[in-house]
C-alpha cells in the first residue's frame, strides 16, 4: 500500500497591521513588511481607529504604527490597538524617536519605538523573529 507522503503543514503567514497617515508612507512601508519572506500584510489604515477596525475584522501578529499618528491626543489610541491585540508586536516608527517618546510609547505597550531613517534594519530583524517564532523555530 502506497501511503501519501506526509506533509508537515506550513505555519500560517504573520499577519502586519501599519497604521500611517500618509498614504505614500503607508504604502512603501506596506511594501518592505511584503518583502519579509513569511510575512503577509493584513492591511493598512490611516488612523488607529481604522486600525481598530482592521483588527476586529482580522486579526494580525504585528502591528506598525506611526509616532505622529501616535502621539498627542492620539496617543490613546496606541493603548487601545494594544489592547485589542494584546499579543501582537506593536512597533511606533518615528522621524527622530528621542528617550521621551520612546518612553512614552513603552508606557502606552509598545514593544519598540524605531527611527524611520536609522533603525529599519531593526524591524526587518523583528519581524523575522516573529516568523521564526511562529515557525517554531524560537522557543
Amino acid at each position: 500500500m502506497n501511503a501519501a507522503p506526509s506533509r508537515a503543514s506550513a505555519p500560517a503567514p504573520v499577519s502586519v497591521l501599519v497604521v500611517e497617515g500618509s498614504t505614500v508612507l503607508r504604502d512603501r512601508l506596506l511594501w518592505l513588511v511584503a518583502e519579509v519572506d513569511g510575512v503577509s500584510t493584513a492591511a493598512g489604515a490611516a488612523t488607529p481607529e481604522q486600525g481598530l477596525g482592521r483588527i476586529a475584522a482580522a486579526p494580525v501578529d504585528a502591528i506598525l504604527v506611526d509616532a505622529d499618528v501616535a502621539t498627542g491626543p492620539a496617543l490613546a489610541e496606541l493603548g487601545a490597538l494594544r489592547r485589542a491585540a494584546p499579543d501582537a508586536l506593536l512597533v511606533v516608527l518615528a522621524s527622530e524617536p528621542g528617550p521621551e517618546l520612546r518612553e512614552r510609547c513603552a508606557a502606552m505597550g509598545a514593544d519598540e519605538c524605531l527611527s524611520f531613517s536609522a533603525e529599519l534594519p531593526r524591524l526587518d530583524e523583528l519581524l523575522r523573529l516573529l516568523v521564526a517564532s511562529r515557525a517554531g523555530g524560537l522557543r
